[in-house]
């Protein structure tokens, strides 16, 4: 990720800016976590993420993906400069705002994998 990480409310943001493509704004991203190493694992929240994707407006909520070359999920959101007071103040709020978001599908990704491994419990052994 370009620039340093700032840590805000416990989590981790980077802040990226397009130069002259997107001159007015700033890319924000906030680290939602590590992938876990269990493939079955990657698939239920990566399937998650995808879900919320599709499911939210991409324009309000931001959306997810993972950091290329990582197994680093992130919430990405554009923060619009154009009619704001304070640069600060606005990248302030919107952290936020995203601190509360990010929590909150924390929580929903940890519920997910706790299903995982519910279910695997109470799956029958295959015999070989």
């Amino acid at each position: 990720m370009a620039g340093g990480r700032l840590d805000s409310g416990g989590l981790g943001f980077w802040l990226l800016h397009h130069g002259a493509r997107d001159p007015r704004a700033m890319t924000v991203f906030v680290d939602v976590g590590e992938l876990p190493d269990d493939p079955a694992q990657q698939l239920a929240i990566l399937r998650e993420l995808l879900e919320k994707n599709v499911t939210t407006p991409g324009a309000v909520a931001g959306y997810y993906g993972v950091v290329p070359g990582t197994s680093n999920c992130v919430l990405c959101t554009r923060l619009s400069f154009e009619n704001v007071e304070s640069e600060g103040d606005a990248l302030g709020t919107l952290m936020a705002t995203l601190i509360s978001g990010v929590d909150k599908t924390r929580e929903v990704l940890q519920l997910v994998l706790d299903e995982m491994v519910k279910r695997s419990a109470d799956a029958p052994l295959e015999r070989v």
